[in-house]
């Protein structure tokens, strides 16, 4: 058990403990919450020995810490397997005499020095798992998303995000006493996530972990230690358990507060009433003695100074959004995805999903217009005003520039004036403006970004894995706006709960190619963890065992889905056109209605108002059938 007794710190003026105290027991799994800069971070170098603190951090003797900070991590000069190795110097080392000691034996088999140092090293080496160091790290490697077939390539070819899932993947294979995990899940994919909640939730050490992720807290944790007001609060449970115990807490303090002041006002009423009456003094004393002592009940502040914003209201797009047709893309000799093709309509909002490196982010690129497709036609709408936000974003920002000026860099004359109030909607105010873009935080260069698509009015939104750098409290306000955005969406993210609620079509790249899912969020997770749990049940057999009419019978079956298919998608691109042409049909006769010899003619006026209400009641009636036709699409 670690056991931390008044922790104090402060960097200048500013208090990050004061007097904390905290336990961390053996076999705990604990989420650390609080807005970002509240010290979570701090603590976890605290713990680690790279900061230093007033009070006491009492650590057992030979326990073993094992820290996986957020920062990026970079390793080179061994392959994969060779590096996860390392993570065991002594069983190595000991591997590597013991093949030196048995070529020594081998020329001099009589030396009994060399023999029982041999067996010395032998001991050492079975009884601390060295025959199965190579089996357990390849599992683990094979559980955070790396292929048998990458084992043996040099770690100088894995991009950041797969170098991250290395260090993690050392730290796990380690099995340290405690493992402080620092947004572990933010380069992970979600089979990677399912693998690693399951992996946590067995280990036999103390976990503390730091994450915006809220089903993976709920999955994971068995204890909250929330940081407020410069120390520590315990809450047994999850993530949910802690804000339901937390509400009931408040609920019960300011119930306890009431009752309180109604007896003060009595005592307070009775000392008013008799101050001056000579009979009634000791009474009068006591019961001013009796508030004096009183401890008075405090009500914990759950107020949390967060983001508040919402996205412009965008102007009306044409139906289609953007539609891509054979796209493939081809980097070098590497191929990363062909054959793609769908298309992105008007209130769309999809989830881009996938196994990192399948090319999820190169796709939105070329949506974005970006890149350009290898081959294939990417085709894009009218009146689309579309807006980026990468996880790279910020590294784009300039860092000699205040947070004003990149502002200002930004905007319009008509939006210059709105400036330091959007500033403020993201938390930026007073002299805080004038900080340089080079000293702010990740999360705080995140909400940079997202308060100058502030100054855009778009009505394309696309996000790639945009929560990576934000706190629990920010994530949500962006998951409201984008649910209250009028236009389409397209994101990437790993993260369950923003998702959940907020896409209405999944997209999943897989096998160098798209897999479309009209399915909201949960019920494609639903429907891949069953996948997952089918998947290996269905054995050769059943092929072999088919007769020959069965596999007619079957072939037959496939092409009458396809001709359905295929009849259905017809059906649909032909709707969506005469939709779009009616549209088109409606937008011309407007401008016709804002001509001068057109507006001052009362009878042409009224015949042209009667033509646009009755194109736009056979345009509702389109989109009904249109909707009836995508329903059934969703059956192939």
């Amino acid at each position: 058990m670690i056991q931390v007794t008044n922790l104090s710190l402060n960097y200048g003026s500013k208090d990050i403990f004061i007097n904390a105290s905290l336990g961390i027991r053996n076999g705990e799994r604990i989420g650390l919450i609080g807005p970002n800069g509240i010290g979570k971070t701090t603590f976890f170098r605290i713990l680690n020995g790279t900061v230093e603190a007033q009070g006491k951090v009492v650590i057992p003797k030979d326990y073993r810490i094992g820290y996986l900070e957020q920062e990026a991590i970079e390793v080179h000069g061994t392959t994969l397997l060779e590096e996860s190795l390392n993570a065991f110097p002594e069983l190595l080392e000991a591997q590597a005499k013991i093949k030196k000691l048995e070529k020594e034996i081998e020329n001099d088999p009589m030396n009994e020095e060399l023999i029982e140092e041999f067996g010395d090293l032998h001991h050492f080496f079975d009884e601390h798992g060295g025959w199965q160091m190579e089996a357990n790290a390849g599992k683990v490697l094979t559980g955070l998303g790396f292929k048998a077939s990458e084992f043996d390539l040099p770690v100088e070819s894995f991009s950041g995000g797969w170098q991250m899932r290395i260090a993690l993947a050392k730290l796990l294979i380690q099995s340290p006493n405690l493992l402080l995990l620092d947004e572990p899940t933010n380069h992970l994919d979600l089979d990677s996530i399912f693998w690693f909640e399951n992996y946590l939730k067995s280990y036999e050490g103390s976990v503390i972990l730091i994450s915006h992720d809220i089903r993976f807290l709920n999955n994971v944790i068995n204890k909250t230690v929330e940081i407020t007001n410069q120390s520590f609060v315990e809450y047994t449970g999850n993530y949910d358990d802690y804000v339901r115990i937390k509400w009931e807490r408040i609920e019960r303090q300011e119930q306890l507060q009431t009752t309180q002041q109604k007896k003060i006002d009595r005592l307070q009423s009775f000392v008013e009433r008799f101050r001056y009456k000579q009979s009634k003094a000791k009474q009068v004393q006591s019961k001013i003695k009796f508030i004096e002592k009183m401890d008075v009940v405090k009500v914990d502040d759950a107020s949390i100074q967060t983001a508040n914003f919402r996205f412009p209201t965008p102007h009306r797009s044409s139906l289609e959004i953007a539609n891509l047709e054979k796209v493939k893309k081809v980097y070098g000799d590497k191929l990363i995805f062909e054959n793609v093709n769908f298309d992105i309509r008007r209130g769309d909002k999809i989830a881009f999903v996938g196994p990192n490196g399948t090319g999820k982010s190169t796709l939105s690129r070329i949506i974005s217009q970006k890149e350009a497709p290898t081959d294939g036609i990417a085709k894009f709408g009218t009146l689309v005003q579309m807006d980026f936000y990468s996880q790279h974003s910020a590294d784009e920002l300039t860092h000699t520039n205040t947070i004003l000026e990149e502002m200002e860099n930004e905007t319009t004359l008509e939006h210059y004036p709105q400036l330091r109030k959007i500033l403020g909607n993201f938390l930026f105010s007073g002299d805080d403006i004038q900080k340089k873009i080079g000293v702010l935080s990740g999360g705080e260069k995140s909400r940079v970004c997202l308060a100058k698509m502030m100054l855009h009015t778009s009505n394309f939104l696309i996000f790639d894995e945009p929560t990576n750098h934000l706190d629990i409290y920010t994530k949500e306000v962006l998951k409201q706006a984008l649910n209250a955005f009028e236009g389409a969406l397209l994101v990437i993210s790993h993260d369950r709960e923003f998702l959940s609620g907020l896409v209405n079509r999944v997209i999943e790249i897989e096998n160098k190619t798209l897999k479309a899912h009209l399915l909201d969020f949960e019920s494609y997770l639903e429907k891949k963890e069953k996948e997952v749990l089918s998947s290996g049940t269905e054995g050769e057999g059943k092929k072999t065992n088919e007769t020959k009419a069965e596999r007619i019978a079957k072939r037959e079956a496939e092409k009458d889905i396809k001709r359905k298919k295929s009849n259905l998608q017809k059906k649909i691109k032909k709707i969506e056109k005469e939709i779009e042409t009616k549209e088109a049909e409606i937008v011309k006769i407007e401008s016709e209605l804002a001509k001068k010899e057109v507006y001052l003619n009362r009878i042409k006026v009224k015949d042209l108002t009667k033509t646009i209400e009755t194109t736009k009641k056979e345009i509702e009636e389109l989109w009904v059938t249109l909707d009836a036709l995508l329903v059934d699409m969703e059956d192939f």
